[in-house]
């Protein structure tokens, strides 16, 4: 589980920096999001579509994932869409990158 305050047992949705549609890797953002059950995880996912756009030109991933944080689903998200989903700013890649540094560090650290 990416978020010790993650309920390890359940579906929850994670969210992941491409900055450019050539990126293949996202980053992670320290955005996860998991409801009171699966259902309403999953309702939440399937809601966020109506604001996706292709993969191709995505500046962001949100994927649906599963207890053993293997995706179900991915979907792409425009910078506009990820404000409007997560109500936070889009930040300088290197933001990114620096997060994406913090947390493979403290996961070898585990």
């Amino acid at each position: 589980m990416p978020n010790n305050l993650l309920d390890s047992t359940r579906l929850y949705i994670e969210i992941e920096y491409l900055g450019k549609p050539e990126n293949s890797n996202g980053r992670k953002t320290g955005e996860y999001y998991q409801s009171k059950s699966d259902a309403l995880t999953r309702e939440s996912f399937n809601a966020a579509k109506v604001v996706s756009v292709p993969l191709d030109v995505a500046f962001f991933i949100m994927d649906l994932k599963n207890s053993d944080n293997e995706i179900i689903e991915t979907i792409g998200i425009s910078k506009e869409s990820y404000q409007a989903l997560t109500g936070n700013i889009v930040y300088p890649e290197q933001y990114y990158v620096n997060k994406d540094n913090e947390f493979w560090q403290e996961a070898a650290t585990k």
